[in-house]
């Protein structure tokens, strides 16, 4: 699953360095995140970044919805980033960080 995962944010990121010109910048991700929807679906399943607090996963789902359909494509660039982050997430999970509900309790003890 994380090969397929990572074919996919590499295909994104291929596309926005192997650009041929510099209007096709936006172009070429944006197709990308359009192709991808079912792969970007399933790194998001259970995010570590949402149950980190990063990002609310319903204006993530929202944002993907309308870059794909082209209501507003502006939002490919925060999709790409936050799939980059999930993925190095997902590869470094023996890595501790700040975890919310830790962070919350912290908080609450003053």
């Amino acid at each position: 699953m994380h090969i397929l995962l990572l074919s996919s944010f590499y295909e994104i990121v291929n596309r926005f360095l192997e650009r041929p010109r510099k209007g096709s910048i936006s172009r070429g991700p944006l197709l990308a995140v359009q192709r991808q929807r079912q792969a970007i679906d399933a790194i998001f399943h259970s995010s570590q970044i949402a149950n980190l607090g990063l990002i609310e996963p319903g204006l993530l789902k929202q944002a993907l919805e309308r870059t794909v359909t082209g209501q507003d494509p502006t939002w490919w660039f925060g999709i790409v980033r936050a799939i980059a982050l999930e993925l190095w997430l997902n590869g470094n999970e023996h890595v501790t960080i700040w975890d919310k509900s830790s962070a919350n309790a912290a908080l609450r003890a003053g």
